[in-house]
């Protein structure tokens, strides 16, 4: 059973962030988004093992030191897995702008105008027939 804690923690981290009133930002991880705060860090992660064939979300904490102190790990198949699932999703729109890109493409199909882009051709060597 996950920690109270955690629970806790992250009910928490759901809420200001679909408040928009968190500030993640993305790592260099393709899945992991950090949130600075004034004496710690947090960082929420998603992956994939091949081998297990399963999603994994990880939370971790680290100390103002720069020191991993905790972290917590669930597949689909862990307690726990569907608040990390949706902290990270949550996270994860808010970055990508979902929302925002979807209202802006709402707009441009309700619009009177003509909709879409011709890209430009470009002039490299894979256009030249041999």
């Amino acid at each position: 059973m996950m920690p109270e804690n955690y629970q806790l923690l992250i009910t928490k981290l759901t809420e200001r962030t679909v408040n928009r009133d968190a500030l993640w930002e993305k790592t260099s991880r393709e899945e992991e988004f950090r949130l600075q705060l004034n004496s710690s860090v947090i960082t929420i992660d998603k992956w994939f093992d091949s081998f297990e064939g399963k999603v994994y979300y990880d939370l971790a904490i680290y100390n103002e030191d720069g020191h991993q102190i905790d972290k917590i790990g669930c597949s689909d198949t862990t307690d726990g897995y569907k608040l990390l699932k949706a902290l990270h999703s949550a996270v994860s729109r808010i970055h990508y702008k979902v929302d925002e890109t979807f209202k802006s493409i709402f707009e441009e199909l309700d619009s009177a105008n003509k909709i879409g882009k011709v890209s430009p051709p470009t002039h490299d060597d894979s256009d030249i027939p041999f």
